[in-house]
């Protein structure tokens, strides 16, 4: 069976907040970061700002498990699944923190959108350029070894089946490696109800974001491994109320 589409005057609705919300706040990102007058941190409090607008236009609300699972001190990697394109303001607007997005470089060369991305201090890796790559990878391990905390997408792209999970990319545990700190496995419910892979019409719904308990890089058993079956436990109840 199809899984039923959204309102036609929804969709209107929402791409034109997406539209609007993303020129004019990226300007103000741009602007204020060219004249000092905003650092990092406030950028992404901006991107969450934008996210919760997205989600409030499209009738979307959002819940998060297992807060008490994120480490006390430090920084950590977030490894999260990925099903539908809500998944990224669903994340900018659940978390309660400050973090940076690992994200593939195309993004960063979308007009605005992508210049407002690195003055928020997101990081792009190009999978066409391994030695590239490690470098940022090497950067974005330094951060995390200084309190920073990245959310990746292990999966690497968009799983359109809308189950279980794609095989896993290594950028994101070769980056804990890198900085000896933890995985958090990250599991987003709801989304691909919200906004189907294929579709345009978002529908109103709740999607919830579940943390699991952090991973010890050094543990000496295979971290992929590990996350992929923690993911799996935390994605088994997949209905949600």
């Amino acid at each position: 069976m199809a899984e039923p589409k959204g309102s036609l005057i929804r969709a209107v609705w929402v791409a034109g907040l997406f539209g609007l919300g993303t020129v004019l706040l990226s300007l103000m990102v741009l602007v204020l970061t060219a004249l000092r007058l905003m650092d990092p941190a406030a950028g992404h409090r901006v991107a969450r700002l934008w996210a919760r607008i997205l989600l409030w236009g499209g009738g979307v609300n959002t819940e998060v498990e297992g807060l008490d699972n994120l480490p006390v001190e430090g920084g950590f990697i977030l490894a999260a699944n990925h099903r539908s394109a809500a998944d990224i303001p669903v994340l900018l607007a659940a978390l309660p923190m400050d973090f940076r997005w690992l994200a593939k470089d195309s993004l960063f060369r979308l007009p605005l959108m992508g210049q407002a991305m690195r003055a928020c201090g997101y990081l792009p890796v190009n999978r066409d350029d391994s030695a590239k790559a490690l470098g940022l990878l090497k950067a974005a391990a330094r951060q995390i070894r200084d309190g920073g905390k990245v959310v990746v997408f292990p999966e690497g792209t968009r799983n359109k089946s809308g189950r279980g999970l794609l095989p896993f990319k290594q950028g994101g545990f070769l980056l804990a490696s890198l900085s000896g700190r933890p995985v958090v496995p990250v599991a987003i419910l709801g989304t691909a109800a919200i906004l189907a892979p294929k579709s345009r019409r978002p529908r109103p719904g709740r999607a919830l974001i579940r943390l699991g308990r952090p991973l010890d890089p050094s543990d000496g058993r295979s971290l992929p491994s590990r996350t992929e079956a923690a993911l799996r436990e935390l994605l088994a109840e997949e209905n949600i109320s």
